[in-house]
């Protein structure tokens, strides 16, 4: 299963990991979570880690899934896919974790002033105050204050999603709680990731039980540089040019790792 972050859909991988893993014999799953405009258009679900874990348990239960090889999460994803690994509520057996740049439990720049964001997202839900927002989000787009493209409804899909999502409520011990299950996991991390800071990036694989010293490191020409920590249940790939988004930089050493968990857990010859 494929998980895209916010903003995003499943349209994210579909010239990069869902045809290398089809070729590979993999069967692919990728829903679409809700958008902005679908939230300011039927003035219903606001993106808070809650809806999306719930809308995840309800989407797999209508389908019928009942157990998961792969479960790969990238950037916002991350806080629903690891409650569903760890609620004890009913959903599929989840028998692996890959992290895509996840949103890591230490707060970005973009998020130290939750005053500010506290008032940004519910007034963007108002038509009357949606233009004030929208202006302020394009002069902080420009200002360089919010590492995203001007588009105002990404924008505030990504701040109301990483602020809703829990990562300073419990976010680290989700995380514990995978490294105590010692749960085949594969992350993936860059070093140019605008958006999410190598040192926020390192202390997800810090809580999980790596450090700088685990990496396999690759360089901007997909080359291994440095091997990492190897026969473990936890594997981190560290890309020199991977940006928030690797397996579009990266897609082979991406799915050929994930290629690689399968086989080790079994699911895949």
């Amino acid at each position: 299963v494929l998980l895209h972050g916010a903003p995003g859909s499943y349209r994210d991988y579909s010239e990069n990991l869902i045809p290398r893993l089809l070729s590979r014999g993999v069967d692919v799953l990728s829903p679409n979570f809700p958008d902005m405009a679908f939230s300011l258009r039927n003035k219903f679900f606001w993106h808070t880690v809650e809806e999306r874990t719930a809308l995840l348990r309800d989407f797999f239960k209508q389908l019928g899934v009942r157990r998961i090889h792969t479960l790969i999460a990238h950037s916002a994803s991350m806080y629903p896919s690891l409650r569903l690994l760890t609620e004890e509520e009913p959903g599929p057996q989840i028998d692996s974790l890959v992290l895509l740049a996840p949103n890591s439990h230490v707060a970005p720049g973009f998020l130290k002033h939750p005053w500010l964001l506290g008032w940004i997202l519910p007034a963007y839900r108002s038509p009357f105050l949606r233009p004030m927002v929208t202006a302020l989000v394009r002069v902080g787009c420009s200002m360089g204050l919010v590492p995203l493209k001007p588009v105002v409804q990404d924008v505030v899909l990504a701040m109301s999603t990483y602020k809703q999502s829990g990562y300073n409520k419990g976010g680290e011990k989700l995380l514990e709680a995978v490294a105590r299950r010692r749960l085949p996991t594969l992350v993936v991390i860059s070093k140019n990731d605008r958006l999410l800071p190598f040192e926020s990036l390192m202390a997800v694989c810090n809580v999980l039980g790596a450090s700088t010293r685990d990496l396999w490191h690759y360089d901007r020409d997909s080359r291994l540089v440095t091997p990492g920590t190897a026969g473990g249940w936890l594997k981190v790939v560290c890309l020199d040019h991977g940006s928030h988004y690797p397996f579009v930089r990266h897609p082979d050493i991406c799915a050929d790792e994930i290629i690689l968990l399968l086989q080790n857990i079994g699911a895949l010859r």
